[in-house]
């Protein structure tokens, strides 16, 4: 048995759609990992493995960013793992090895990593492949590595459950031409005008499935396999492994500072059991899905200083909104000023008049727990302004030509209309920006072809 038959046949017979994953690039790994006392390795040399690559969709545009990184991925679809080959060929990326490989069988025979990515896996494979992906991570991670495993989490998952089984059930319906979505569409109508708290609940998870579309939901809330399982429970089974918890690669799902006021005593009543404390978290939010970063249980954990902390670079993700309080809103008015660009804020601290760097970083930090920024373990630079002749990268163009959305410079997949697809194509570098306005039919199509542009440049996507 490979992991098992029904997830081997999936994943071979069927096309796993495209994305990348903010949360497993490996700045951001390495920067949630610093906030949880680990030092990781420096990413522009570092070895990095990610497991279950699908068609290269994630791990190609930052090998591309990184090229005296070295990297590994593989995927159980031999489909995928050929497309992934021929994408990186073309588009000149030579840093990567694809292997289609089973979890079961494969084993590391080069040097330690410092990073390996598991994102969508845990929870949609059976107990061996779990066990071997965790072994895999104790004995293929360097003294300083980290590994990011992504999973659903219970209680929250445990109330997605039974809209599996009914839509499983409504799609054979004649009605429903036996797909998953017409049966969302049929259970939302059928909840149309309920006010109640348990009808309303059930619409956002509609809602919410619906929104992943048909492709996506054959792997993901509809898979041959979906185990979600307690915090506590992959605590277990990591450390069991000889792997120890770090922190969360994506720091605002279930933030203990998204909580009411009310949690506040009996958190602080836990401030020595953390596993228990974020085990409580979830429990009150109601959280699905975690993104856990772990190392081996023999590195030393030790609580960063305000320098270190000044070295991560911050990422805006919504609009800071003004506080009233002086040193706060001086703070983002200085993130303001950087945008769109994602630079340290050591880069910056120094030109804000009576704020001292603790506050600084305290407020970053805080602003981090509430999804408002991001953190980064390096930059992410690039200029604004339309290019004279646009480029975008081999390997976006490629995304496109695969009818996949493109990655954008924050690792972002973007998904563009049909019409600004056929723009973006031939955006090699051989056409002036002049050029292409003056292909345009009237006006209207002038203005929207501008602001496409101005939205890709301001998203980094032009080399």
């Amino acid at each position: 048995m490979i992991m098992s038959d029904a997830v081997s046949e999936a994943y071979n017979n069927d096309a796993y759609p495209a994305m990348s994953h903010p949360a497993g690039h490996p700045a951001v790994m390495a920067a949630s990992a610093l906030l949880g006392g680990l030092r990781a390795a420096e990413l522009a040399t570092a070895r990095i493995l990610e497991i279950g690559c699908s068609s290269g969709h994630h791990i190609l545009p930052i090998a591309a960013a990184f090229p005296d990184a070295s990297f590994t991925a593989i995927d159980i679809s031999t489909s995928a793992i050929q497309q992934a080959k021929a994408l990186a060929n073309r588009a000149g990326i030579g840093n990567v090895q694809f292997h289609n490989a089973n979890i079961l069988t494969w084993s590391n025979h080069s040097e330690p990593f410092d990073y390996i990515i598991a994102h969508g896996f845990f929870s949609w494979v059976d107990d061996e492949a779990k066990i071997a992906l965790l072994r895999l991570c104790h004995d293929s991670l360097s003294e300083n590595g980290i590994a990011m495993i992504s999973y659903n989490t219970l209680p929250g998952w445990s109330l997605r459950m039974p809209l599996r089984d009914i839509t499983q059930t409504l799609r054979r319906l004649p009605s429903c031409h036996d797909s998953s979505i017409a049966a969302l569409d049929l259970l939302e109508s059928a909840m149309r005008g309920a006010c109640s708290d348990y009808g309303k609940h059930l619409q956002a998870i509609i809602r919410d499935a619906r929104a992943k579309g048909e492709q996506q939901l054959k792997f993901d809330d509809f898979a041959p396999i979906i185990d979600p399982c307690y915090f506590s429970q992959f605590i277990q089974w990591s450390q069991q492994a000889g792997l120890q918890y770090i922190n969360e690669s994506d720091l605002a799902l279930g933030s203990p500072a998204l909580l009411p006021a009310g949690a506040s005593p009996i958190l602080q009543e836990l401030r020595a059991d953390p596993m228990l404390q974020q085990q409580l978290t979830d429990f009150l939010t109601g959280r699905t899905f975690r993104t856990s970063l772990l190392c081996r249980n023999d590195a030393t954990l030790q609580t960063p200083d305000c320098h270190s902390l000044a070295q991560l670079c911050v990422e805006v993700l919504v609009p800071l909104p003004e506080t009233g309080n002086v040193v706060t809103d001086r703070i983002c008015d200085a993130l303001r000023a950087t945008q769109p660009q994602c630079v340290s804020i050591a880069s910056w601290i120094d030109q804000l008049d009576s704020c001292r760097p603790e506050q600084a970083v305290n407020v970053i930090l805080q602003l981090a727990q509430l999804g408002m920024v991001r953190l980064r373990s390096a930059p992410v630079i690039f200029s604004e302004l339309i290019p004279e002749k646009p480029a975008l990268s081999a390997w976006n163009r490629g995304f496109l030509n695969q009818h996949n959305p493109v990655v954008d410079a924050f690792h972002l997949p973007c998904q563009f209309a049909a019409e600004d697809c056929k723009i973006l194509q031939s955006c090699d570098g051989n056409r002036s920006f002049a050029e292409i306005i003056d292909s345009c039919k009237n006006s209207d199509q002038i203005d929207a072809t501008h602001a496409l542009f101005l939205h890709l440049s301001r998203r980094g996507l032009f080399q």
